[in-house]
């Protein structure tokens, strides 16, 4: 957490910067138009599912910055009941599918709030189909197996009938009857049993007619849980097609403009996480169908390292409990010139949205806590230079009735809380130093595998906390400095409001 503090606080007119670059109005109609858009990109071959998945994550987070400037009284975190219910019909998902499979929008509530979840699923269509064809295999395959059995039960009954009629014949013209008297009674017991057999067979036939079973009669959850696996493997398979060439793609991508690098900055980590519950979900309709192995499922291992400005690592593990569980490391390193185009945009368009507006979740408790220890409100003024050359000077509001605001800074100033005087060239060295060593030596993992697997030690966090305090006092310039410490001491909220 301190470490990251660091970065944030050196980073923290950066995302100012990010906060509005334009204005429309969004919400939840838009992101379904994007999956639709996107879904239709994918079957046409222009992205593969992992392109899909970043592009649909980038389109998603365009809406959610363009929410918070423009409505913000909504919650920050997700959509309001009746969002939903008017963009979903009053139904708790949606589907968009393609040739390969389909992207659920769900509406989650998980107790805080409405939050839109998006998922990665096996086509249901596909899978209902290959439900019926096998039911009806099933009910031909019985029709079939009871037609042979009636057939055969009525040929055992004719041949009995054949041989009582032969023995009846043979004792009425027989003089030695009572010779065969036993013979003929025990025939009598096997007349009596055929007898039963076929008036049984027959009162079957006159109460059910022709075979029509119950759905229940064929293991329907069986034959779903075996469809379903095969389904999700095809989605399996198509990211061990596509994660090979995603880190060139994906880099690229990211530099292309600053619009899409901040929308898209986190695509690597969404669609890593839909590889993951992939994998997790193939293990259980494994288990359900009562396959074992993981045959037909290669383990994906890419290791692409260009430079410093960019590294993405994946390999897979298997755990005790038979499941797959992959890990990746990443990180992005922007070019000092790119770092610089992103202040200069935000003092090309100065102005940010302010609201008055109420929110019920973390960043809006963070911000009060913050403002509190601040008479109400925290008022800073940022510089931040290069040599002689301000690239941004401003003045940032933060409580909770404006959420943040920023403007300027133009003759005459009011008195702030703190003045900040940073040097951009070491606060570059140091993003790099903490981008390279600290979030490239995180090793991602699913939420729901317990083993560490993080490479960090104690030394190494304590070199980036001591190259943090290095920095500071080379390129960070507080006034007053005796709010230093009080600083500090919000540094947990400072990262809470300003940490995504």
């Amino acid at each position: 957490m301190i470490k990251r503090g660091f970065v944030i606080l050196f980073s923290i007119i950066i995302i100012i910067a990010v906060f509005s670059l334009s204005s429309y109005a969004a919400g939840l109609p838009d992101i379904m138009s994007s999956v639709q858009k996107r879904t239709a990109e994918y079957d046409s071959g222009k992205t593969d599912i992992a392109q899909m998945l970043v592009m649909i994550e980038h389109d998603v987070k365009k809406v959610y910055s363009e929410l918070e400037r423009n409505t913000p009284d909504k919650h920050l975190d997700g959509f309001s009941e009746s969002d939903f219910d008017s963009a979903f019909g009053k139904k708790d998902n949606v589907f968009f599918y393609t040739k390969d499979f389909g992207v659920m929008l769900e509406n989650y509530n998980g107790g805080e709030g409405n939050t839109l979840l998006i998922n990665i699923v096996p086509s249901n269509k596909k899978i209902d189909i290959a439900i019926d064809e096998a039911r009806n295999d099933y009910v031909n395959k019985m029709m079939n197996d009871t037609a042979s059995k009636n057939a055969d039960l009525d040929a055992k009954a004719d041949k009995k009938q054949s041989e009582i009629d032969a023995i009846q014949k043979k004792i009425d013209s027989d003089d030695e009857l009572p010779a065969i008297m036993n013979d003929t009674t025990a025939l009598d017991d096997q007349i009596k049993i055929l007898i039963d057999e076929k008036n049984n067979l027959l009162d079957q036939k006159k109460e059910k007619g022709d075979f029509h079973p119950d759905d229940d009669v064929i293991d329907a959850e069986s034959i779903r849980c075996k469809n379903r696996f095969e389904e999700t493997l095809k989605i399996r398979k198509l990211f061990e097609k596509a994660l090979p060439d995603f880190p060139s793609w994906y880099f690229k991508l990211l530099r292309s403009d600053l619009d899409t690098y901040f929308n898209a900055a986190s695509g690597a980590e969404f669609m890593m996480l839909k590889v993951m519950e992939n994998g997790r979900s193939l293990k259980e309709d494994m288990k359900c169908f009562g396959k074992e192995d993981w045959s037909g499922v290669s383990k994906i291992t890419i290791n692409h390292e260009k430079e410093t400005e960019e590294f993405f690592k994946v390999w897979e593990e298997e755990n005790v409990k038979g499941y797959w569980t992959t890990y990746y490391q990443y990180y992005f390193m922007p070019s000092k010139t790119m770092m610089r185009e992103i202040i200069q945009k935000k003092i090309d368009n100065p102005s940010v949205s302010s609201s008055s507006g109420q929110g019920a979740n973390e960043k809006i408790k963070s911000i009060k806590k913050l403002a509190d220890s601040y008479d109400g409100s925290f008022d800073v003024q940022i510089r931040i230079y290069d040599s002689d050359k301000d690239l941004l000077n401003k003045q940032v509001t933060i409580n909770p009735t404006v959420i943040l605001s920023s403007k300027s800074v133009h003759g005459n100033q009011t008195k702030m809380d703190l003045d900040l005087e940073i040097d951009y060239d070491i606060m570059y060295e140091f993003m790099r130093y903490s981008i390279i060593d600290l979030e490239g030596d995180d090793v991602h993992k699913p939420d729901w595998v317990e083993k560490s697997v993080s490479s960090s030690n104690a030394w190494e966090t304590f070199g980036v906390i001591s190259k943090g305090f290095s920095t500071w006092i080379k390129g960070v310039k507080v006034r007053p400095i005796y709010e230093v410490p009080k600083l500090l001491l919000n540094l947990r909220n400072i990262i809470e409001i300003f940490g995504d």
